[in-house]
């Protein structure tokens, strides 16, 4: 089963509770990757209103190439009912891949992922929409980047979150035809700690999802050179949806003209921290200071 469809280019959007969905919703004219509640009690509270919440998000009449279920363990016994009912809201909207994370297990972890397989397997069986893994870097995940590619499993190549670019592109050599969707994203080390009044905890860390970097354009490109075909989403952190629309252009013209734009705007954290100016229809800073 290979990936073969036409490349999409969207941006993650999602909500944590039902009445969020109208809100968060409007004004999008770009494809998206549908982020279901991130936690999963949220998500147990939306399944509870199931009908309304499918209704809702089918009226929103939004393009969802592809969805990111709820992070909970896909090697529970729980995984088989919250993901079966994500493939009723895949198949309803028409996207073609959901993302699930691979949860973390230090001990016992080669049972925690047959379990994982043995679900993905399963409910793989019952549908077209693929079941795509994302990729960690952490060694306790049940199903490491390297893994999936031995056990042939679809991924969701998360370019933030392996540190190292040489093993990215390893992946996508070895395994670019079993990759439906690519997180599109910066990474930098002590990025934040550099930002002016930012709290000394951040010194050293490594912030991920940021807008667009070079690196991300080659991915884009050696992609297109391979062939390859599937959903780009743009995932960023919500102080930074300013850049979404901007960014997709930047990306579309990469595929479209295969070269690297001459020079990508650097991430600016003015609205790191004000909730009221997260969105994908928030002007940019130079913009909103007019």
């Amino acid at each position: 089963m290979d990936v073969r469809k036409p490349i999409s280019v969207g941006a993650r959007i999602g909500f944590a509770v039902i009445d969020q969905i109208k809100e968060r919703l409007q004004g999008v004219d770009f494809p998206i990757e549908l982020a279901l509640p991130h936690r999963y009690r949220d998500w147990q509270e939306a399944a509870a209103r199931f009908d309304q919440m499918l209704e809702l998000l089918t009226l929103a009449r939004v393009a969802v190439p592809t969805i990111h279920a709820t992070q909970a363990p896909i090697s529970s016994s729980d995984f088989p009912t919250w993901g079966a009912q994500t493939i009723q809201i895949a198949e309803r909207l028409g996207a073609e891949a959901i993302t699930v994370h691979p949860n973390r297990h230090k001990k016992d972890r080669s049972d925690h992922q047959f379990e994982a397989l043995r679900h993905l397997k399963k409910l793989q069986h019952e549908t077209n929409v693929f079941l795509a893994v994302e990729t960690f870097g952490g060694k306790d995940r049940v199903l490491r980047p390297e893994e999936m590619i031995e056990q042939d499993v679809p991924m969701t190549l998360d370019v933030a979150h392996i540190g190292e670019n040489k093993r990215i592109l390893d992946i996508i050599d070895r395994h670019w035809h079993r990759i439906p969707v690519v997180h599109l994203s910066a990474r930098a080390r002590n990025y934040w700690g550099k930002q002016p009044n930012a709290p000394l905890s951040q010194e050293g860390r490594t912030e991920h999802h940021l807008p667009l970097d070079p690196f991300c354009i080659e991915v884009v490109r050696k992609l297109v050179g391979l062939g390859w075909s599937g959903a780009i989403v743009l995932e960023y952190l919500p102080h930074y949806h300013y850049r979404l629309r901007p960014d997709l252009k930047i990306v579309e013209e990469a595929l479209r003209r295969d070269v690297a734009p001459e020079e990508l705007p650097l991430p600016c954290d003015v609205y790191r921290g004000e909730a009221k100016m997260f969105g994908h229809n928030t002007p940019p800073p130079e913009e909103a200071a007019r």
